[in-house]
């Protein structure tokens, strides 16, 4: 019964992960506003970014927030209620330790295996942002969710991704480039910062998903056609087009 039980969580908390990553916020609030299907508005990203150009900065202050915390509340619970690891690691001493930003992958104390739990919980959540199945796998590119990841897995990381991301768009106006490149450049950051090698080895997957997503992106910034911060919105766009 007890080796049921554990298979069922195994595989029923990642596809709850999913499913909450998969509420796709940013459209659902600027119907509920009255704002129109944001998919046909803009870039067509249902992304907190797009939201901003319907001109109402309360819904897409609301959308970050919202994308936000879907990243940051389940992988932030599922860690510090140890739902998995009494089921995956019934012989590996808990650490809590782990959570503190010295915690190195060394450690006699520190299982493996709590940090591929900790730092892999983002990869369902992730998934469901980005492919959501009410939307024909047509989601977002996972930039707030990815923070809010990042800061429940580990709030050095979270703000070593900010600084990062925040940098750049300083630098650029251009919130793709603080995506595509400002992220990465905070995972590395992160690694010098904690030593911590497990952490950043499985924070570059997720990582790696965004970057992906923004492929779109990547080929307007190297034509230069890619729009900075307050500039004229893009013309309308089809429904089927790939969201943010």
């Amino acid at each position: 019964m007890q080796a049921y039980f554990n298979e069922l969580m195994i595989c029923g908390v990642p596809l709850a992960l999913y499913l909450i990553g998969s509420v796709p916020f940013g459209l659902l609030l600027t119907r509920a506003a009255g704002l129109g299907d944001i998919r046909t508005i803009g870039s067509g990203n249902i992304g907190a970014t797009n939201v901003l150009r319907t001109g109402n900065k309360r819904i897409a202050l609301l959308t970050l927030l919202f994308d936000f915390m879907k990243g940051f509340v389940p992988v932030y619970v599922l860690t510090e209620t140890k739902i998995l690891f009494d089921v995956m690691m019934p012989f590996h001493p808990i650490d809590k330790d782990f959570f503190g930003m010295w915690a190195g992958p060394y450690s006699t104390h520190l299982s493996f295996y709590v940090v591929v739990i900790t730092y892999g919980a983002a990869i369902p959540v992730l998934l469901g942002h980005m492919f959501p199945i009410w939307l024909r796998f047509r989601g977002g590119k996972g930039v707030a969710t990815l923070f809010g990841c990042a800061f429940a897995m580990n709030w050095l990381a979270g703000l070593c991704f900010a600084a990062g991301w925040l940098v750049m768009f300083a630098l650029t106006r251009i919130s793709s480039l603080g995506a595509v490149v400002g992220m990465p450049v905070g995972l590395l950051l992160f690694r010098v910062i904690s030593d911590s090698y497990y952490g950043t080895l499985l924070l570059a997957l997720p990582v790696m998903m965004m970057v992906a997503k923004h492929l779109p992106n990547i080929r307007r910034l190297l034509m230069g056609t890619e729009p900075a911060f307050g500039k004229k919105p893009l013309p309308p766009v089809a429904a089927a087009t790939t969201t943010d």
